[in-house]
């Protein structure tokens, strides 16, 4: 049960810093190292968070329906390995159109995060 906690609370503050990042890093331009710094380090945090929970439902003794939860942390890996190819490689030009991943898998990670969550529920 302690590990849904950790997996509501990881998922819910990278859906809201990566919103928060977005809309602040163009409002504030002066602070847009900050918000990076606060961006990666949380996210990174979220992630450990999330993928203790990703292992504690691998190792029930009934395996849970796989099918949204491994797209979301497939989702997760993409946005996260992107984002730090970005962060420390985003000075060369051709490290550039990883821009164009990482926006991608940040979409995917909202829909399938809400996916998830309704499978979760039981509504789908």
């Amino acid at each position: 049960m302690v590990f849904h906690w950790l997996d509501w609370i990881g998922a819910l503050y990278i859906a809201l810093s990566i919103t928060l990042y977005h809309f602040l890093k163009k409002r504030y331009p002066e602070k847009y190292f900050t918000l990076l710094r606060f961006h990666t380090f949380g996210n990174l945090v979220s992630a450990a968070l999330v993928s203790a929970h990703v292992v504690q439902q691998l190792t029930r003794s009934t395996l849970p329906t796989l099918a949204t939860g491994l797209t979301l942390i497939l989702a997760l890996a993409l946005l996260i390995s992107s984002g730090i190819i970005l962060r420390f490689f985003g000075k060369f030009p051709k490290v550039k159109s990883v821009k164009f991943l990482h926006k991608g898998a940040t979409v995917a990670f909202y829909l399938d995060l809400f996916v998830h969550i309704l499978h979760g529920l039981g509504y789908i």
